[in-house]
This record gives C-alpha cells, sequence and structure tokens, in this order.
C-alpha cells in the first residue's frame, strides 16, 4: 500500500472518531465542520496536503490554520465565519489548528515556539523523523510546496472557482461588483489568458540543466548552508532601522559617529544637540552598509532556491501542454496562481517557455524574431529597423554560439544581463531551428514588447503633458527615433550643477542607469528616503566600480539629487500624485474613516486599496488534544491614513495599466489572437501578431485616455475641483507612436 493511502485511512479513522466521540458541552467549530462534511476522506486530503505545505514553507500556525479553514469552508455546510470579524477569525484558527491537530494525535507534528527577534512564533515541526508521514514528505515535498500549472482550463464565469476568488482578498462589501455583468471585458481577458497553451522548451531546459552541472557563470550558484545562517542571524540582529531609535541609537551614535564629528572640530555640545532624525539616519546607513554582504549571501541563496524550483517544476510539466489560472489583485493587475515557473516569473521561466501553438516562417515571423533577439541582447534602444540589422550583422556569431551555448565566449558577455540571458538563450535556439528547418521552421516563442516606463506614460497621457508623452514614446518624439525619460532626468540632474566628489564624471551611461530604478518607483510614490535606499541597494548593479565601492553618505547625496531631478522634469505628473493624495484625504473625511477606498477603471474593474488597523487577540485552540493559546492580528474598521496616503498613487496608476492590460488582450482575442504572455507592461503573443499587437495597443490606449481618466477617479474620490493644470497634448497623436511599446 502506498504511504499516502495509508497516512488517509489514519486520518480518515481519526476524523470520524473525533466526529462520533461523545462530547459534552459546547461543540468546537472543528467538530462542527466535521458533521457538516459529507466526505470526511476529502477532508483528509486537504488535511494531510496542507499539513506538508505548512511544513515544506515554515507557515506560522495562526496562517496556516486560517487558510486551511478557508479551505475546509468549501467542502463544509458549516460556516466557520460570521459576521463579527475577530470572532469569525479566532473561529477559523481554532478549527484550522484543531484540524492539523489529527496529524498531532497520530504523532507525527508538533508545534515549537522560537524566538525571531521580539517576536514569538508558533509554528509546525516533526514529532518522529522515522515516520510513515515523514517519508512521505520527503517524497513528496518538491511537489507539495507548488501548485503545478493545469493541463485543463476552467474558464472563470462567476467571482469563485474552485475555492478561489476572482480577486485575491475580495471584500464581502464589494463582491457583486466582481460578477461577469459588470466586468465583461476583464472575464474575456483572463479566460483568453488562461486558455493558452504552454509547453516547456526542451532545448532550453537541457541547456540549462547542463550549464548548471558545469557551474556555468549564468546559474546561481550554490550557497553553503552556514553562510546563509550566519548572514540570518545578522539580519535578524539588525533586522530593522527602528531598533537603533532611542537608547540603541544614542548608544551606536555616541561609539560610532561622534568621535568623527570630534574629527571636524565640533564640540561635545553640538554633538549631543544633533537632532533625532540625523541619529537615526545615520543609523540606518550603518545599518545597510554593515548587513548588505549578509543581505547578499541570504539573496544568492533565494536565487538558488527559485532555480531548482523552476527547473523541478519545468521537469514535471515536460511533453505536456498546461495552462495557468490567473487571479486579480486590488488593482486588477493578472497574477497567476501557480508559483515561480510561471509566465510573470524569472528570465528563467520565462526563456523556459514556449506557446504549444506555433506559426509558419515568414519574413514578417523573422523580423520580430530578429527584434526579439536585440531586445533580449539589450539592444532595445534602437530603432525597429536597426535591431534587425544588428542581429543580421551578429548572426554568425549567433549561429556560432547556438552549437555550443555552454563554451561560447560570445555569449558570456550576457552573464550579467539579470534581465534576458535565459530568454536570449531560448531566441538563439530558435535561430539555430530556422537555419536547420528552412521553410519547415515553426515558431513557438513567445515575442514580446514592453511600455517605456508605463507609469510616466499614463501619468502623461492623463495629465496631457507633451514633454512626458514624447520622452516616454507615448507620441512620437519630434527630434529623436526613440525618447528617454531617464537620460533626460540624468542630464537635468547634472545641469543642475551637480558637484560630488567626482561621481558627475561618470558617463552618460551610468547616470541612466541611476536614474532607471528611482524614475520608476517616484510615480509610484517612493519619497526620498526610498530613493536614497535604492541607489545605495543597487550601487553594484551597474558594472562601475566606483559605484560598488560607495557608501550610504554618498548613494544618499545622489538619491537626493535624482529625486529632485524627477520633480524638477516632469512637474505635471507630480500635481497628479498629489492630487491623488488629497482625493484619499477626502474620502477618508467623508467616509468616517473607513479602511477601504475604490475606484473604478476602463475595463469595468473596481479598483480598491484596504489599509485598517489592526489589533492583536488571543484565542484558546486545542492541537492533538491539548489546550493552546495563540495570538492573531484582527483588521478594525478603521482606516490607516499614511498607509493610504502612502499606496494611492501606486495603486491607481497600476490600476491603470491593468485595464491597458485588459482592454489590449481582449480587443486581440476579438481579432482571434489565441496566446497571450502579458506582465503588466509588457505584452507577448506569437511571432506573427506583433504589429497587431502595437496597433491594437495604441487603439486601446486612445480610446482608455481620451477620457479624463484622473479627473473622474479625483471626483469620484470626493474632490470638487481637480488641481492638477492639464498640458496641451492631444491624445490621438498616440497612434501615430512606433515606440510605446517596443
Amino acid at each position: 500500500m502506498e504511504l499516502r493511502e495509508i497516512l488517509l485511512l489514519q486520518i480518515t479513522a481519526q476524523l470520524n472518531h473525533m466526529a462520533h466521540s461523545n462530547t459534552k458541552g459546547r461543540q468546537s467549530a472543528f467538530r462542527k465542520t466535521l458533521l457538516g462534511t459529507d466526505n470526511i476522506r476529502s477532508l483528509a486530503e486537504l488535511i494531510l496536503d496542507h499539513a506538508v505545505r505548512s511544513l515544506s514553507n515554515g507557515m506560522p500556525l495562526t496562517s496556516s490554520a486560517n487558510l486551511l479553514a478557508k479551505k475546509m469552508n468549501v467542502i463544509t455546510t458549516f460556516n466557520l465565519k460570521s459576521g463579527d470579524t475577530r470572532k469569525s477569525e479566532a473561529s477559523m484558527i481554532s478549527a484550522g489548528v484543531e484540524a492539523l491537530g489529527t496529524l498531532g494525535s497520530l504523532g507525527y507534528i508538533t508545534m515549537v515556539t522560537e524566538t525571531r527577534g521580539a517576536v514569538k512564533l508558533t509554528r509546525l515541526d516533526f514529532a518522529n523523523e522515522t515516520s510513515v508521514f515523514f517519508d512521505y514528505y520527503k517524497s513528496v515535498k518538491t511537489i507539495a510546496e507548488i501548485d503545478l500549472p493545469k493541463e485543463d482550463y476552467t474558464y472563470w464565469t462567476h467571482p469563485w472557482k474552485n475555492g478561489q476568488s476572482i480577486v485575491k482578498k475580495m471584500p464581502s462589501s464589494l463582491s457583486l461588483k466582481y460578477q461577469y455583468k459588470k466586468m465583461p471585458k476583464v472575464y474575456q481577458a483572463l479566460n483568453a489568458y488562461g486558455d493558452t497553451e504552454f509547453s516547456v522548451n526542451l532545448d532550453v531546459l537541457n541547456t540549462v540543466m547542463e550549464m548548471d552541472r558545469l557551474k556555468h557563470g549564468f546559474i546561481p550558484s550554490v550557497v553553503k548552508i552556514d553562510e546563509v545562517s550566519v548572514a540570518l542571524k545578522d539580519l535578524m540582529k539588525f533586522n530593522r532601522t527602528s531598533e537603533f531609535v532611542g537608547e540603541q541609537a544614542k548608544k551606536w551614535y555616541l561609539e560610532n559617529v561622534s568621535q568623527q564629528l570630534m574629527k571636524k572640530g565640533l564640540t561635545t555640545l553640538q554633538i549631543d544637540g544633533r537632532s533625532n532624525t540625523y541619529k537615526k539616519r545615520k543609523a540606518s546607513g550603518w545599518l545597510k552598509e554593515k548587513s548588505s554582504d549578509s543581505i547578499d549571501i541570504v539573496r544568492a541563496s533565494s536565487k538558488r532556491y527559485e532555480f531548482g524550483k523552476v527547473t523541478d517544476m519545468a521537469h514535471m510539466m515536460l511533453g505536456k501542454s498546461f495552462h495557468y489560472d490567473f487571479q486579480l489583485d486590488s488593482r486588477g493587475r493578472f497574477y497567476p496562481i501557480v508559483n515561480y515557473f510561471e509566465p510573470t516569473g524569472s528570465d528563467l521561466a520565462k526563456g523556459l517557455l514556449t506557446f504549444t501553438r506555433g506559426v509558419p516562417v515568414t519574413d514578417k515571423v523573422l523580423e520580430n524574431l530578429a527584434v526579439h533577439t536585440a531586445n533580449c541582447m539589450g539592444e532595445d534602444k534602437l530603432s525597429m529597423e536597426d535591431r534587425i540589422l544588428f542581429v543580421w550583422v551578429h548572426m554568425d556569431e549567433i549561429l556560432e554560439a547556438s552549437e555550443d551555448l555552454i563554451n561560447s565566449e560570445w555569449l558570456q558577455q550576457f552573464k550579467d544581463d539579470k534581465k534576458t540571458k535565459f530568454q536570449l538563450i531560448s531566441a538563439i535556439l530558435e535561430w539555430k531551428k530556422y537555419h536547420e528547418q528552412g521553410d519547415d521552421y515553426v515558431c513557438h516563442l513567445p515575442i514580446g514588447l514592453d511600455a517605456t516606463n508605463s507609469g510616466l506614460q499614463i501619468l502623461s497621457a492623463m495629465t496631457r503633458d507633451r514633454r512626458g508623452a514624447e520622452e516616454t514614446n507615448v507620441i512620437q518624439h519630434p527630434s529623436k527615433e526613440i525618447g528617454d525619460a531617464y537620460m533626460v532626468i540624468a542630464k537635468d540632474v547634472l545641469g543642475a550643477g551637480f558637484n560630488y566628489k567626482g561621481y558627475e564624471n561618470l558617463g552618460d551611461k551610468a547616470w541612466r542607469k541611476l536614474c532607471k530604478r528611482p524614475t520608476m518607483s517616484y510615480y509610484y510614490d517612493a519619497g526620498r528616503g526610498c530613493i536614497q535606499e535604492q541607489t545605495f541597494e543597487d550601487r553594484r548593479d551597474h558594472g562601475v566600480e566606483v559605484l560598488a565601492q560607495m557608501g550610504f553618505d554618498d548613494a544618499s547625496y545622489i538619491g537626493t539629487a535624482i529625486f529632485d531631478g524627477v520633480e524638477h522634469a516632469f512637474p505635471r505628473q507630480t500635481q497628479a500624485k498629489e492630487a491623488l493624495k488629497l482625493g484619499v484625504k477626502t474620502t477618508l473625511k467623508d467616509n468616517g474613516n473607513k479602511p477601504i477606498i475604490s475606484w473604478k477603471t476602463a475595463s469595468g474593474f473596481t479598483a480598491f486599496q484596504n489599509y485598517s488597523k489592526s489589533k492583536m487577540h488571543r484565542v484558546n485552540c486545542t492541537f492533538a488534544g491539548k489546550a493552546v493559546k495563540l495570538s492573531y492580528l484582527v483588521q478594525l474598521d478603521e482606516a490607516m491614513k499614511s498607509e493610504h496616503d502612502k499606496g494611492i498613487s501606486a495603486n491607481f496608476v497600476h490600476s491603470q495599466d491593468a485595464s491597458l492590460l485588459t482592454g489590449t488582450i481582449a480587443n486581440l482575442n476579438d481579432e482571434g489572437i489565441e496566446d497571450f504572455m502579458m506582465i503588466h507592461d509588457q505584452f507577448s503573443v506569437n511571432a506573427e501578431s506583433v504589429d497587431l499587437l502595437l496597433e491594437t495597443f495604441k487603439d486601446t490606449f486612445r480610446d482608455i485616455f481620451t477620457e479624463d481618466q484622473l479627473g473622474k477617479t479625483l471626483e469620484s474620490l470626493g474632490l470638487e475641483e481637480n488641481p492638477v493644470e492639464y498640458g496641451d497634448l492631444d491624445i490621438d497623436e498616440v497612434l501615430d507612436s512606433n515606440y510605446i511599446i517596443s
């Protein structure tokens, strides 16, 4: 008898015993669940699979129990939820803990409590590592940690499907807004994407596994477990800047900063008089410099872990056609329910995925494959014609590399390109297939076009800002082939007289890289401090030694200059951000400080943000007959004003790019396109349909932003007057743009 069957028989017997035992007094929530379940066997399967997953990822017991209870609610007539949020959470956690306790009663698992920083955390652990359950865990944990793609796709027709809601964390007060009749385009787009058939690219997978065997530079290296352990302890020790506030900050300040200030000639009185803000900032900088090596180790370990998950899943799906199921987040963005090996995942995951359906070779297919290849090589700032030419000029090197990707010196130059190196490998192997097969070649590769800083694009279109539209290619630039907002900001910073320790002489390429992430983050409401931190975090990613070695103070100085440069370059977009914040304040004042704020997008989707205050509560539970008290957070019906203020800009812009993606997929689907690989502001279709994709995107963009989306949203948030000064951009000009996505 298989291990799983043995365990299910044992768990089922235990559950039946619990259901039919004589229990005096008040029945527990879990026993009511048992009595309301027609199929105890199904419940046993649910508990077993969930326990394995919880053990695999070290999930806190309260979170694990709550999630299990939500799953149990689907297969029982007894509803664990109630109108009272606190009682509902308590009931769910109690039922989930008791359900997991069935494995505890069998002697397979136990509870352990550990201290993480100042927090005590209770989780599940193995009671016995020589048991049937432990043997089963070892045999299936790789599969159990993940939900694989499905070989069949079930359409969304209602807000609920297979126990999943169409919107993650869907508020009950908004649930009626997500019915099919309220947003048919959203359902169409979700189902069109879900109906796309994918396959594993065997050639890429074989190449990747051989690279891993030979410890090739493209592959994340294995990090020793003791190194990770030391790094985690280091980060746990310095896990929060707030720990340096108060006495700890003062102590560190006195030990580390005072001596430096004395050397600069400051008196003791002057040193003591420095503000707490200054002390906190100095402590924060020291923290980041102190822990940066540990962070790098943990990140390297995470990359290796992800590599293993992606390749494991790819092997499991090899030789099959499969589909991904998507949910919406609170902004209307698409997210696959599967983790790791999925279309919105890493470069490796994207490189391993192909469309099952292919298109026969034509001149247009080859042109689009060439553009895609150039993009993967980092030449995405060339014109389309020049990208095609670039690939043909380098075709000998590409074909030579395709014969021996492992040892190709030419390919080595892309080793540090974190974005597209595995997608480049898949493109190279496509060229090999074409040259081997000629007219018989069929292209299965998804070919993508990316938006140019979609946040700035959207804000420029909504505020009718011509300069922003030109530099993000919403409209054709009057004086150059392709606009470049990052370079504009870099030149604005340097033109404003930036002069600091020679960093002004780094060159245009380095400065453009420095400005890229802060510019994107700014329009999602990253503040000055956040951009300072990003500048420090990214210092080793630019390929410039002087930046890689810079300290936090220098990074902060540069980050501040970039922040000011962004504000100066595109003031209307900053006005839009501030107007949205004002709208949030107005809404919270008008609605009695309720935590949910919502607005409607052009796709028909009701976007929302839900930031509420919370309070810690205790719940009495039973695990394997043993009483245990657990703590849990209950969300209160009162808004966290600061979080709403911080979140509105990013959430609003993301809701607009989600509306764009939804409309583009739905409109392409109306044109007969069947295969999609979309990631927020990246759009991929088959190699024959790229031109149609561009034209459809422009039409959708024009249709959406012809209406005053910003003004409509501000009005829905309670602003009687729109304070944003609009420019003179004619949105119809987008139809003449060649590079809005490219």
